[in-house]
Formats: structure tokens, sequence, C-alpha cells
């Protein structure tokens, strides 16, 4: 049996964040078995992770003894109690993002469980993975889990939680009545036909917001809450319109049933959602949340399908600034991706957002695109100095982000620019964004090309997160333990020769 082993009481550290939080529901459980929480970033990402509290509440529900475990404050142990995640009898993983692979491997091993399932005993825990990175193409944590879900949980969420009650009890047991579940990918016996993912069709009836409020989270303070599922747009880079699709808003009522509690214990609300401006009742939600006195806070906006009066609901709630994703510099290169709106709406937007008050403006783009030119890159400096002209009082921002290529999109087989054109592309932009005062923030063209391994990989990845993650998990780290392994981060520039992700079927 294994043993509660570990610190004596709580570490300061995560005495200070337990501290901090606040719970908007009780979260009692552990008649069942002790489980775990595993988010691998640090705990400020994790807690604005709507998936951490979504696993956190579905497990203590149906009866676990439920603890979160992040990078911080201590590797491998639990926030709650400081036991090593090797006590627990289920490990439940959210990976939203490819490149916390790494930080996943590192934190099994300082919680005394070996990374690779072939290396541990029948008494480790049962780990179970899920999440966007992971439905898209779980074979490079394959070798690492002894169970990945694929899709959207909630609907097969009874059957899942029964099958793994039995994990305390006898391993196998759970393994093999798990593996009964839709969705469930037992790694270790690879279907030989794609396995559907599974999609919730009622969203209506699963509401996914905030269980707790804590301003050591990015979103210091704020109730979260997604309004809706999917998107009804194309773009071509876009994985969530794979993963999630089809579109799916919440309604009003229930939305406004979900917040309403969260209003006497925060007025941050901050409103979730891959097509957020796509929602046929934004307005009205927003308008009625601003007067009950709600400071709203979304994700980017979408620029054909932005009006005014939300802007101006957004800054009379306290909003500094709002977010675009233009992606390109030119409309012919939008166009090509999926983003059909036109250099007057996205400066349209600008100075209705200055008119209403809002300070700040960011703007998201991508380098590397498919028949991207000097001049459509040229072209993302202009439109900016456009926007500076037509609303001078907005302090403005830019992201600059190469392309990776993601699993079952239209691009999933495009061949990445090298790391050097990459840097170089991004230099010159970012130098003439500056020149006009404009913020820059610029992603690793080195750390895109791993992403774009751990994204497009195979099995073959499993050994060699590992073996970076103890090597420290650095650039270096991943390139010696590739190298060790025969390959090369350059080969992953290109499509592998057959799509490992085809072993996922999304659907239609």
């Amino acid at each position: 049996m294994r043993q509660r082993a570990g610190r004596q009481g709580a570490s300061r550290s995560a005495a200070d964040y337990l501290s901090s939080e606040r719970y908007l529901q009780a979260l009692t459980g552990g008649e069942v078995g002790r489980a775990a929480v595993l988010y691998p970033n640090s705990y400020a990402v994790g807690m604005s992770s709507l998936a951490t509290h979504t696993l956190w509440r579905l497990l203590a529900e149906a009866g676990w003894q439920t603890h979160r475990a992040f990078l911080d404050p201590e590797p491998g142990h639990s926030l709650e109690t400081g036991w090593p995640l090797s006590s627990y009898h289920l490990l439940a993983c959210t990976c939203s993002f490819e490149l916390d692979y790494l930080h996943l491997a590192a934190l099994l091993e300082a919680g005394g469980i070996p990374p690779l399932r072939r290396e541990r005993s029948a008494e480790a825990p049962l780990l179970i993975a899920g999440g966007p990175g992971v439905t898209a193409n779980p074979l490079p944590l394959a070798t690492l889990f002894d169970l990945i879900f694929l899709g959207e949980v909630e609907e097969v969420w009874p059957r899942l939680a029964a099958a793994l009650r039995q994990a305390p009890h006898s391993r196998v047991a759970a393994l093999e009545a798990a593996a009964e579940v839709p969705g469930i990918l037992r790694p270790d016996q690879l279907p030989s036909a794609p396995l559907p993912r599974q999609r919730l069709r009622e969203v209506d009836a699963y509401p996914t917001a905030s269980v707790a409020l804590t301003p050591k989270a990015q979103f210091s303070d704020m109730f979260l809450v997604e309004i809706g599922r999917g998107c009804p747009h194309t773009c071509r880079f876009c994985l969530a319109r794979e993963i999630f699709s089809p579109f799916r808003p919440r309604s009003e009522p229930v939305l406004l049933r979900t917040i309403r509690p969260a209003l006497e214990a925060t007025r941050r609300v901050g409103l979730v959602g891959a097509a957020l401006s796509d929602h046929p009742r934004l307005l009205e939600l927003c308008e009625t949340l601003v007067a009950e006195g709600a400071q709203l806070s979304t994700s980017s906006l979408r620029v054909d399908k932005l009006q005014p009066q939300l802007l101006e609901l957004l800054a009379s709630s306290g909003a500094r600034s709002v977010t675009l994703a233009p992606e390109a510099g030119t409309e012919k290169l939008r166009a090509s991706l999926g983003k059909r709106f036109t250099d007057e709406q996205v400066l349209a937007a600008a100075e209705a957002a200055q008119a209403v008050g809002l300070r700040g403006l960011k703007l998201y783009f991508m380098l590397g695109l498919p028949e991207e030119t000097e001049a459509d890159r040229a072209a993302i400096g202009q439109l900016m100095a456009e926007i500076h002209c037509r609303a001078p009082r907005l302090r403005l921002e830019a992201a600059l982000s190469p392309l990776v290529p993601k699993p079952h999109t239209p691009w999933a087989e495009h061949q990445m620019a090298p790391v050097a054109k990459m840097r170089a592309w991004q230099s010159a932009v970012q130098r003439d964004l500056r020149r006009q005062g404009v913020r820059v923030t610029v992603g690793s063209a080195r750390w895109a090309l791993v992403q774009a391994a751990f994204s497009r990989g195979g099995e073959e990845l499993g050994p060699v997160l590992v073996a970076a993650a103890r090597r420290g998990g650095s650039l270096p780290a991943v390139r010696a333990a590739l190298k060790e392994a025969g390959l090369r981060l350059e080969d992953y520039l290109a499509p592998p020769a057959e799509a490992p992700w085809k072993i996922v079927d999304l659907g239609a």
C-alpha cells in the first residue's frame, strides 16, 4: 500500500497560495481514493486554466480526495499536503501546450514516478491525460501515460469515473474498464483504426467556470467562464477549430446563472471562448453584467465581428485595452489563412477603441505563413503606422509569433522556415515596429520548432522528452536528447512521411 510520506505540513509558499484562495463551491470527497490534478506549468498559469478547475471539480464530485500539483511551490508534490505524486492512486493531467510536455516528465520524476510507463510498477498511480494538444496527437505522450482521453470529457464522465474508481483496488481492472469508455485511448494497445474524439452536445448542461479565486493566478481574482465551445470560422492554422467544432454557444440565462453567484466574491469576470465575438447574445450578456457591477475581460475579439457598443461596455466596466488578431499585414494573406477582413476594418476597430476611452490595443501577427512574402511582412509595420495615425492616443503592442503547423489543420503539413530565416524576419519586423514606438513581443523561433516537433512527432519522442527533462529541459537539452535517439530537431521542420495524428478521428 502506498504511503502518504511527504513534508511535515505545507511549505510557506504553499501556505501563501492556499490562504489566498476563495472557494466558490465546496469540493469534498475522499471515499474513493486519492487523486491529483497535474498541470505541468506554474500555479499562476494552471489556476488560470478552466481545465484545471473542471478536473478538480469532476474528481471531487466523483468522491476522490482531490489535490493539485504544479511546477511550484514544490515540483512533484501536491499543493494541499506536500505529498509526493507517487502517494496518489490517480493522476489526471491536462496538457494545453506542447512545450509543457517537458515539465510533465520532470514533475513525474520529482514526484517519485518513473515517467516512462514501461518502467513503472503495478503499485504506481494510474496516469490519465487529456487536453487539446494530446487530443490532436497523443503519440508523443503515448509512452508516458496509461490512458489518454480524446476530446471533451463531460458527457462520458460518469462512465469514465465509474471505471477509474477501481484504481485504488486494481490497476488492471481500472485500465480494462476505462478502455471500454468512448474516447479513451490505451497506449499499450493502440487501435488499428482511428479513434473518434468525443464532443459535448449539450453545452448548457455542463457549465464550465472557475471553482476558486486567487490573486496569484495570471488573471488575478478573476472568475473565468466559458461562454461557448468551438468556432464557426475556418482559419487554416487553428487547432481549436478542429478540436472543438462545431460552434456551440451557451445560452444567456445559463451564463447568468453561472456568473451571478460569483459576483458576490469578485467583480472581475473573464469571458472565455475561441469565438467570443460570434456569441449571438454577447452584447446583451455584457450589458446585463456591466449593469450588475461586473468588470469584464475578454479573450481576443474578431475584427469583422466587433461591435462599438461592446467596446463601450468593456471600457465602462473598467477594461483598459482590447486584443485583436489580424495575424497578417495584408488583406490577401489574411484571406488565405481564413481571416477575410480588410485593413479598413482593422483601422475602424482601433478608432472605435480609442473613441470609447480604451488606452491600449494589442495585435497578434504570425510569420512564416504559406505564400508569405517580404511585402507581407513589411505590411505589418505599415498597418501599425496607419493605426497610430487613426488612433494616436492608443498604446500599441504587437506580438510576433512563428507559425507552428498543427495536426489535423489544413496547414498540418506545411514546411516550416529554418530558424535563422525566421529570426531574420522577426528582427526586421521588430525593428520597424520599435521605430514607431510599438511595444513588441517576439516568440522564440527555436522553441517554435520544438513545439512543432512535439505537435507533429510520434512515439519516438516519449523517451526524448524524459531524457531532455533530466538534462534540465533547456533547448540544448532537447537537442542532446534527440541526438542520443538518432534524431535532429531540424528533421521536424518538415512533416513526417506518415502523419502519427491520424490515429485520431476528429470527425467532420
